[in-house]
């Protein structure tokens, strides 16, 4: 079992802005208070705002990755499902 906060999540920005934490990661819902998944900044720069939505994406591309490889009949390579394999389980600190 992860031990990451449950997704979903979502990127957005505080609505008092001028802080450092003015892009920024929390659980879905929880805007403009609770939980803070990551503090992007401050700067509301396109940098800044694409890893926010990266981030705020960890959850679906762990589950939608997870889902791609519990089928070892799918249409990956070898290399592409050891890949795979990795990424889970770096995602879910066992690497």
């Amino acid at each position: 079992m992860s031990k990451h906060t449950a997704g979903p999540w979502e990127s957005g920005f505080n609505p008092k802005g001028g802080y450092s934490n003015s892009v920024v990661v929390r659980p879905a819902g929880e805007f403009p208070h609770g939980l803070w998944i990551a503090d992007c900044g401050n700067d509301a720069d396109g940098e800044r705002i694409a890893n926010a939505r990266l981030i705020a994406a960890a959850p679906d591309m762990l589950e939608a990755l997870k889902g791609i490889l519990s089928n070892p009949g799918g249409r990956c390579g070898a290399d592409q499902w050891q890949a795979g394999l990795r990424a889970i389980a770096k995602a879910e600190g066992r690497l």
